[in-house]
């Protein structure tokens, strides 16, 4: 377990993220924005964990970084004064050329490919859209 925290670890730092970030409303944004793409899925918007969410100040979205095509999930919780927002990782995943969703366990940013349980998916075949 901890030898997987800390591949995460180094995925995530390599496109400048990591596990649990806080952003404070004194800093405008906590990773750069610019190489990502911001999206939610459409099974979280129409389950019913987005409604309960919603009434918790919690929320569910998607991080597709456009040079390699990884996707991290996050949730996100605010305080109840709104002056802070704590954004944790829950999965690291990429969409195959048949846009099939597989987990990422582990990368190589020099050869540029990613693996899975599986298979070594080069970042190219990766669905970035």
């Amino acid at each position: 377990m901890k030898a997987e925290l800390e591949k995460q670890d180094q995925i995530l730092s390599t496109i400048g993220l990591k596990r649990l970030m806080v952003w404070q409303s004194s800093v405008p944004s906590i990773y750069d924005e610019t190489k990502f793409k911001n999206y939610i899925s459409s099974e979280y918007k129409e389950s019913q964990r987005s409604i309960t969410d919603e009434f918790y100040r919690m929320f569910e979205f998607n991080l597709l970084h456009i040079e390699t095509g990884l996707r991290v999930t996050l949730t996100t919780s605010e305080s109840y004064d709104g002056e802070t927002v704590e954004y944790k990782v829950i999965g690291m995943f990429i969409l195959s050329s048949s846009n099939s969703k597989l987990e990422v366990i582990d990368a190589d940013f020099e050869r540029r490919i990613f693996f899975t349980s599986d298979l070594e998916i080069p970042f190219v075949e990766t669905g970035k859209v």
